[in-house]
């Protein structure tokens, strides 16, 4: 009570993890709870015509990808990593999966920061271009089964698949809802009927749990397409383009087994530099980079929704997540 900043609105909040999306929302109009983060098109539908629920939204801090595992030697050719691209309908899985508060990625690093490359653009939906290309690389029949290109081994040295190991290509999802895929599984299922639709064959594929998943991303052992996705810890863009590709010692800095030394060079350059503008000329060129190489395929920033009872009010949502309580109240 005699604490400077004054007594808090609410005595105790408590936070409850509740993982299938349905029952999160039924225990919000319940009142079993009074808000809840990373809602699905549906539910925030409702909300918005709701006289008890209201909507509010976290800035879009983060992005959504699909990865190439490079190990796989059919990714390491441009090609194959350009159909890919354009099989995947991004303004439909936006429109489908995100609603209006979503949309559709052209960098890593998300518009609120700086060192976003305006310039650039999504290559956009082009099914028939995606299969011209595989049968420019080669496969006029599709892709289906992809090669290894080099041994890929568990976290204790075992020998997984071998180099020339052929095997069924496949599209990993998340196991877990994040706020750049607010439906991994229904998004996967999408993802994998667009590449279908271009001749790409691909299994939806589940890794285990999240810490499983997550291994399996450091150690390099989804081998196939990978759904994952970053969300900034402080706004600035080394947090985003220097964690991943300023080649370091951390294995998400290779993630992927993916190697430019181009970028690498300019993102070590840009982590030292202190003139702001020049750092900015520096993480605008690396997009341009990753962009033209297609290292990664962006799909998505989310500004994530949140769902609350019209008896809560005072939370203000922070981009980096790390949000205040003090002046959340309970109204009548």
């Amino acid at each position: 009570e005699d604490y400077w900043g004054g007594v808090p609105g609410v005595g105790q909040i408590v936070f409850r993890v509740i993982p299938d999306d349905s029952a999160r929302f039924l225990a919000l109009q319940a009142g079993d709870i009074h808000g809840l983060e990373q809602a699905v098109v549906e539910d925030l539908q409702t909300a918005e015509n709701s006289d008890d629920l209201y909507v509010l939204t976290r800035p879009a801090l983060n992005t959504g990808y699909l990865a190439f595992n490079y190990k796989i030697e059919e990714f390491n050719d441009p090609l194959v990593r350009e159909a890919v691209d354009l099989a995947l309908d991004k303004e439909g899985l936006v429109a489908n999966f995100y609603g209006d508060y979503g949309e559709v990625a052209t960098n890593f690093l998300p518009p609120l920061i700086w060192g976003h490359n305006e310039a650039l653009t999504d290559r956009g939906y082009d099914p028939e271009r995606a299969r011209e290309l595989l049968a420019d690389a080669g496969f006029p029949d599709g892709l289906s089964e992809v090669t290894i290109a080099e041994d890929v081994v568990d976290a204790e040295g075992n020998v997984l698949y071998a180099v020339g190991d052929k095997i069924p290509l496949r599209i990993y999802y998340m196991p877990v809802t994040r706020f750049y895929y607010p439906s991994p599984q229904e998004i996967g299922t999408a993802m994998a009927a667009n590449l279908f639709a271009a001749g790409i064959e691909a299994e939806l594929y589940l890794e285990g749990d999240w810490p499983t998943y997550l291994d399996g991303r450091r150690n390099g052992t989804l081998v196939g397409l990978y759904m994952l996705g970053w969300g900034g810890d402080n706004g600035d863009p080394d947090n985003f383009l220097g964690y991943f590709f300023a080649k370091g010692e951390e294995p998400m800095q290779n993630e992927g087994w993916y190697q430019n030394v181009e970028v690498a060079q300019m993102l070590q350059e840009a982590a030292i530099t202190p003139d702001r503008e020049a750092r900015q000329a520096l993480y605008e060129e690396v997009e341009q980079l990753l962009h033209d190489d297609i290292a990664r395929i962006w799909i998505a920033h989310n500004n994530t929704p949140l769902i609350f009872s019209t008896a809560v009010e005072g939370y203000g949502p922070q981009p980096v997540g790390a949000d205040y309580f003090e002046f959340v109240t309970f109204v009548d």
